[in-house]
């Protein structure tokens, strides 16, 4: 009878350690922009003029193993102005992006030929008012003489309350690299906060919970699904002939 209950107790605890596992993964995924799916999201692209041209460098967006995680990778391709948006009703969803005050995130800035990555310098800036006027726009520093690769750093932007997002189709942020040499920069950890310094969770972040507590009952309440049955009796198969080995090697101490 204790058998039965130390077998019942870990199944339990299992399954528990299972269910929290997901839906950390997807909690922590509905706040960060961390790429780790290997996609490019939507709603980050390279500026373009109104006739459809690269406005600045035409640089190319992928997703890359760099630095022990996946990145963003900015590959700029004529040594131009890397421009590259943040399109806060796509990332965040129609209804809150009005919310956004400051993006911050991870930069790290690499010489391809091996060279060192000297000096690197740009504006991270939003158009609240339209694209005829660059506003409240922080610029950033990144000097390396020593190595091809700086250190990771993280920047941050923040709108002033009188600057806030209004208008969904000028609502964005703009990173820009004026003094690209040939470098490619690596972008992680994404993330957008409110005037009070909390996270705005990305579009897409209550399906993503939903699924989690969806995960939770399944597991938690198998129903008459075959699969949901046969991985209790799987864990419960195991646990039990670890028990009945244990108890074997007990008794032949004796």
């Amino acid at each position: 009878m204790k058998l039965r209950k130390i077998l019942s107790v870990c199944t339990s605890l299992v399954l528990l350690l299972v269910i929290c596992s997901k839906a950390g993964r997807a909690y922590a995924a509905s706040n960060v922009i961390d790429f780790e799916d290997g996609k490019v999201p939507e709603g980050i692209f390279m500026a373009t003029l109104e006739d459809g041209s690269p406005d600045g460098d035409p640089s190319i967006l992928s997703v890359v193993d760099y630095n022990g995680s996946k990145m963003l990778k900015i590959d700029t391709q004529e040594n131009g102005t890397p421009k590259v948006k943040f399109d806060m009703p796509t990332l965040v969803g129609a209804d809150a992006f009005t919310k956004v005050r400051t993006i911050e995130y991870d930069i790290i800035i690499e010489q391809p030929s091996g060279d060192v990555a000297g000096w690197n310098g740009g504006t991270v800036g939003a158009t609240p008012t339209g694209a005829s006027g660059w506003t409240n726009g922080t610029e950033w520093t990144i000097e390396e003489y020593n190595n091809s690769a700086t250190a990771v750093k993280t920047l941050k932007h923040t709108l002033t309350d009188d600057l806030a997002f209004t208008d969904s189709s000028k609502a964005f942020f703009m990173f820009m690299n004026w003094a690209n040499n040939g470098t490619d920069i690596y972008l992680d950890n994404i993330k957008f906060y409110d005037a009070d310094g909390n996270l705005v969770p990305l579009a897409g972040a209550v399906a993503d919970t939903a699924t989690a507590e969806a995960t939770a009952e399944t597991a938690t309440t198998p129903k008459t699904g075959v699969e949901s049955y046969a991985v209790l009796y799987l864990i419960g198969s195991a646990l039990m002939a670890s028990g009945i080995v244990a108890t074997k090697k007990h008794k032949n101490e004796k």
